[in-house]
């Protein structure tokens, strides 16, 4: 067996790594696309705001995305 040079090892601890990376990156993308009224102030405002309207189609959307999932978004609904 050929011994690994510290170069070789190097070079697989930058793939490793990279590698990492491009998962959290991954991971966090799928949070935000899951989850956008967790990220999104705005987005989270509105949403509020047609929950507190008794919106329809709102109670619905959070229901079954946040709700079904155990997170709360707004303690005061």
């Amino acid at each position: 067996m050929k011994k690994l040079t510290k170069k070789k090892i190097r070079a697989l601890t930058i793939f490793i790594l990279k590698i990492f990376v491009i998962i959290l990156i991954f991971q966090g993308l799928i949070h935000l696309l899951k989850y956008p009224e967790k990220c999104s102030t705005t987005l989270r405002h509105q949403l509020h705001q047609d929950l507190t309207n008794n919106d329809a189609d709102a109670w619905t959307y959070y229901e079954n995305n946040y709700l079904a999932s155990g997170i709360v978004l707004f303690q005061d609904i």
